[in-house]
Formats: structure tokens, C-alpha cells, sequence
């Protein structure tokens, strides 16, 4: 990776870069800066492999295309076969496009990706090669004191990387939200990290709790009354 694309990374982690995204660049070989353009669309090729350069199996890949707009398209989607490698077919559009894997034990990768440079160019097509680290699975079960589910509720979880990025300069955040379905919250594909969750359960109770999360399952029952 060239100094100068380093350099912009940097900025886009200090100031605002969605960090999955930024992460994920730092790992990979996706070529050169990703642009907006009059992209021809094609298939992408590529192999999924962990740090070891051990290939991934049976994990799905896919590639939405992005309107210059913001607006997204539909993705098309493969799995990687016993090799780790994949093949999709992506549409024309003016924009770009991402490719997004991982989940399960992987943490998740959204990654830019162009056909052309930023001058509108086509660009060399060469296979990718996408580099996936162990994640964390979060699986939480809320109780009452009887032992029942405690009911449905909303969670928030916030933290940083375990990792700082760029010799430990720099630790992109994380923050993720959504909802509790019969007092069971299931996360996947989470990056080793330092979190706090907050819960806020539909019958009003609220949990705050500090999580380490580790590689691997991460499994708690945690009563809240």
C-alpha cells in the first residue's frame, strides 16, 4: 500500500470513515483508490483467505453497486468454494460498488471497489485477494428471576478496535444497534474489542455492561430483575 494511500486513511479513521470499512482496506489487496464513475460492470474474481494465507471455505461474498447518489442496488452474492475462491457478476452503474464478507467466527469486511480510476480509466482487472482476521460471536440471554426470557427490547453497543491501526495510532470505533427478540440478543462477525452495551427492555428495565470480547463465543445469562 502506497504512502499516500496511507496517509488517506488515516484521515477518513479520524474523521469519520465508517471503521469496518477502513479496517477491512488495511488487510487487502483491492489495487488502486476507489472513484465514482461510469463503471461496465463485469465479474469479479477473487480469494478469501485468513492471515495465514490458510483459504476460507463456504463463506458468502457479495457486490452491490452504489449510485453515485448514495442509492444501492440489489447484491449479487457467491460462496467460496473448498480453495477460498469466488466469482460475481456486477451491473453497470454510475458510482461504485462494495464488496461485503465475513460474519460467523470472521469478522465482517465492507471494501470500495471500481472498474475504473479516478480519472474514469478502466482500470487492470485482476483477482482480489481478501484478508479476514478471527472475530467474536456475542451470544447474550436475558432472564427474569424466575428463569423466564425477559421479553423483546433494544440494545446499543459501542467500543473500539482491541487493535489500533497504524502501530496502535489509531483505534476506529465501533457502534452497533438494534433489537432484543424474546430476551436473546445474537451478534457475529465482531471485531476483537472493548465494548459497552446498554439495554433498554420494552417492560422499561435498562442494563448497562462492560464486555471484553474475546475470539470466539462470548456467552452470557444475565438476569435483569
Amino acid at each position: 500500500m502506497g504512502s499516500k494511500l496511507k496517509v488517506a486513511l488515516l484521515v477518513l479513521l479520524l474523521f469519520g470513515a465508517p471503521a469496518l470499512v477502513t479496517a477491512a482496506l488495511l488487510s487487502s489487496d483491492f489495487g488502486s483508490a476507489v472513484a465514482d464513475g461510469a463503471q461496465p460492470g463485469g465479474e469479479v474474481e477473487g480469494t478469501i483467505v485468513d492471515p495465514e494465507d490458510r483459504q476460507i471455505a463456504a463463506l458468502e461474498v457479495s457486490i452491490t453497486a452504489v449510485k453515485a447518489s448514495g442509492e444501492r442496488g440489489e447484491p449479487a452474492r457467491a460462496t467460496t468454494d473448498s480453495a477460498g475462491r469466488f466469482a460475481l457478476h456486477a451491473a453497470p452503474v454510475q458510482g461504485h460498488y462494495e464488496i461485503r464478507t465475513g460474519g460467523g467466527d470472521w469478522q465482517r469486511s465492507v471494501q470500495p471497489y471500481s472498474f475504473v480510476d479516478t480519472h474514469g480509466q478502466a482500470l487492470e482487472r485482476k483477482a482480489l485477494r481478501i484478508v479476514l482476521h478471527r472475530g467474536c460471536r456475542l451470544e447474550l440471554e436475558f432472564v427474569r428471576s424466575d428463569g423466564r426470557p425477559s421479553g423483546d427490547g433494544e440494545f446499543t453497543l459501542q467500543g473500539e478496535y482491541g487493535d489500533g491501526l497504524f502501530f496502535g495510532l489509531v483505534k476506529p470505533p465501533v457502534k452497533i444497534s438494534g433489537t432484543i427478540q424474546s430476551g436473546t440478543l445474537e451478534l457475529a462477525g465482531l471485531p476483537l474489542m472493548k465494548a459497552n452495551l446498554f439495554v433498554r427492555m420494552a417492560s422499561g428495565e435498562t442494563i448497562e455492561l462492560t464486555l471484553d470480547l474475546a475470539v470466539g463465543a462470548n456467552k452470557r445469562r444475565i438476569r435483569i430483575d
